[in-house]
């Protein structure tokens, strides 16, 4: 009996395509990214998704890519003088496997293959932040 071919459409399973990040070619990490209730009309009602970059920020403008409406959520206009070029909204706050960017590195935290990330937008209320936080986690 005859062995059916692998499609060649790439599936989660299969390795990353290799990008170019600095003028040097590399494979870009997945990144599981945890949407909240919020924002999930953003990405088509999506709890998780997925999300390419070997840092939070370049996960972050994969996803901000690939859902447009998400980049205002996630990052803040530069001034024209700032040498940043994206600042992460005062209002969202995000996890690298459960700990706060911003006692990490920020946007230039490292993630790796399999890094979680979870994105909280802050909310007024106590009660519906710690729902909302059990929602998604």
């Amino acid at each position: 009996m005859a062995t059916p071919k692998p499609s060649s459409s790439r599936t989660a399973e299969e390795p990353d395509e290799p990008s170019t990040i600095g003028g040097e070619a590399r494979l870009m990490p997945d990144v599981l990214v945890h949407i909240p209730p919020v924002l999930r009309f953003s990405t088509g009602g999506e709890r998780k998704v997925s999300a390419k970059g070997t840092t939070v920020e370049e996960a972050l403008l994969d996803l901000a890519g690939r859902f447009p409406a998400l980049h205002p959520q996630f990052f803040t206009t530069p001034e024209p003088d700032d040498e940043k070029k994206y600042h992460l909204n005062r209002y969202v706050h995000v996890y690298v496997d459960g700990e706060d960017i911003k006692v990490l590195g920020g946007l230039a935290t490292v993630v790796a293959d399999g890094t979680e990330l979870v994105i909280l937008p802050a909310m007024a209320g106590g009660a519906l932040a710690l729902e909302l936080a059990d929602e998604i986690s």
